[in-house]
């Protein structure tokens, strides 16, 4: 009787005698352990400047709500950029560097006319790099070295996380600088290696890995080259994982797995909006071409992941409403309280897997994206990007309202402060 209701056809004593052997250790409790967040930042060139706008929208209202729990920024391409600048310093920093961001110091040059860019392509094509890129990237190095450094990494015990791909072996790959990780990973090697779920994370050890490692991110196929990090090529995050919200599942897991801290917020930030339309009166040229493919390819790959998360948090609430009801009818069977809670205790371990190796959770995911389009992927207009910043915090504030973290009249508050 006892799991009839839930299609498990155990026996209620073989069930006993096993959580008898158990012992009570699950019910031992440590002390109150730190929250964390995660803040999940897509690629998209240009529009990362909307991500600056979200970053300084939830600083706000943390400040607002007194919030201080730890934040895990994770980040692929622009998202990357972001994802270290907030690790090394905060929301203001990086409205400000987005705001003295231009073409010429992104791509070392003003973004060519039609013709100038043909020729370039030609030129470049005859007589370019080995591989073959539109612009050059020593500009964007540049601009990376001069914006982050792993000194500050280390000095806010920053919890950082960047996603690549691998051009070589065609895999993704991620790179980290985070105390917590490193935890993480020395649990993970002791797993078989089917059970690792780490064992392509990578630490970030110096200012070159750190410079390198978002240059990678960032590297666009045809507009920016590949980058060598050790023996392989590595390209844009976005082409094997633009919103990388499973690095943040991950982290959670792990993160409450191994008693570590509690799992808190997870806002996923995405800069391409569900019903961006090409403009078919607008021709398209060879980079525009490249680039519009790949946000295609971005938002096939991003729907379903922002989908399938929301799957998993239903199956794990309803998963959570009939183990509570498993638990009241135990309560009414007149047990021993002590043997009580050790049943309780191993039927949230064993029943909470949803069939799988691993307990899965209910992550709470705000997402925020733009209602509509919010330029070009390689737009670096003054501009464009002051107001796609102020778009980013306006919607955010608005994604908290909704989500119910924002009271209306907070959000209109927040709404008047200068970003």
């Amino acid at each position: 009787m006892l799991f009839s209701f839930l299609s498990y056809n155990l026996p209620c004593p073989r069930l006993a005698s096993r959580l008898m052997a158990t012992g009570s250790s699950a019910l031992v409790s440590g002390p109150k352990q730190q929250t964390f967040d995660c803040l999940v930042l897509s690629g998209g060139g240009a529009k990362g400047a909307y991500g600056a706008g979200v970053a300084k929208a939830l600083q706000e209202y943390r400040k607002l709500k007194r919030i201080d729990n730890s934040v895990c920024y994770i980040g692929t391409s622009a998202g990357a950029l972001n994802a270290a600048v907030l690790a090394c310093a905060n929301a203001d920093a990086l409205v400000a560097l987005w705001r003295g961001i231009t073409s010429k110091k992104v791509l070392g040059m003003r973004v060519p006319g039609k013709v100038r860019l043909r020729l370039r392509i030609l030129r470049r094509t005859l007589v370019g790099p080995a591989h073959f890129a539109v612009f050059d990237n020593s500009a964007l190095r540049s601009l990376i070295a001069t914006s982050v450094k792993i000194e500050d990494l280390e000095r806010n015990g920053a919890h950082l996380v960047v996603a690549a791909t691998n051009y070589t072996t065609r895999e993704l790959a991620v790179f980290f600088y985070s105390p917590m990780i490193d935890i993480f990973k020395a649990r993970d090697v002791t797993l078989a290696r089917e059970s690792q779920r780490l064992r392509h994370w990578r630490k970030i050890q110096s200012n070159d890995d750190l410079t390198n490692v978002l240059l990678a991110s960032a590297a666009i196929p045809f507009a920016f080259p590949p980058v060598e990090i050790g023996t392989d090529l590595y390209v844009d995050g976005g082409v094997g994982n633009v919103t990388p919200t499973r690095e943040a599942a991950y982290f959670l897991r792990n993160l409450e797995e191994l008693g570590q801290g509690i799992a808190g917020d997870v806002t996923c930030v995405t800069q391409n909006p569900s019903r961006n339309r090409l403009d078919e009166a607008k021709p398209l040229g060879p980079l525009a071409t490249v680039l519009r493919t790949i946000d295609v390819f971005d938002h096939v790959h991003m729907r379903p992941i922002v989908r399938a998360w929301d799957r998993i948090n239903k199956e794990v609430q309803e998963r959570k409403r009939q183990i509570e009801d498993m638990k009241n009818w135990l309560r009414t069977q007149n047990l021993d309280q002590s043997f009580l809670a050790i049943v309780e205790a191993e039927i949230d371990t064993r029943l909470g897997r949803l069939g799988g190796g691993t307990k899965r959770r209910d992550l709470k995911l705000i997402s925020v994206e733009p209602a509509t389009a919010i330029g070009e992927t390689l737009d670096f207009q003054t501009k464009v990007i002051a107001e796609n910043i102020e778009r980013g915090y306006r919607e955010t504030l608005q994604a908290l309202e909704k989500a119910g973290r924002l009271s209306a009249s907070d959000r209109e508050d927040l709404e008047q402060l200068p970003v």
